[in-house]
C-alpha cells in the first residue's frame, strides 16, 4: 500500500513477513505482528464510523457488482 509514489506505507505484518523471508527475524516476530494486527481490527470495528463507512462501502461494491451482473 502506498500514500504516493514518494511515500510508501507499509503494514507492520508485510514488514515482518518480508524480514522473515529475508532471514532477518523469527516466525514468532511474524506471529505476534499478525496477533497484533487482529487486535487493531477488532478495535477498530467497535469504533461506529469506521463500522458505518466499511459498510456503505460494501454496500456500493454490492450494487456495483449487481448491476455488473445485469
Amino acid at each position: 500500500m502506498k500514500l504516493t509514489d514518494r511515500s510508501p506505507l507499509w503494514r507492520w505484518r508485510e514488514i515482518t513477513e518480508w524480514l522473515y523471508d529475508n532471514r532477518l527475524i523469527d516466525k514468532q516476530e511474524v506471529e505476534k505482528a499478525e496477533f497484533l494486527e487482529d487486535i487493531n481490527a477488532v478495535l477498530e470495528e467497535r469504533d461506529p464510523k469506521i463500522r458505518e463507512a466499511r459498510e456503505i462501502l460494501l454496500r456500493e461494491i454490492s450494487s456495483h457488482h449487481q448491476a455488473r451482473m445485469q
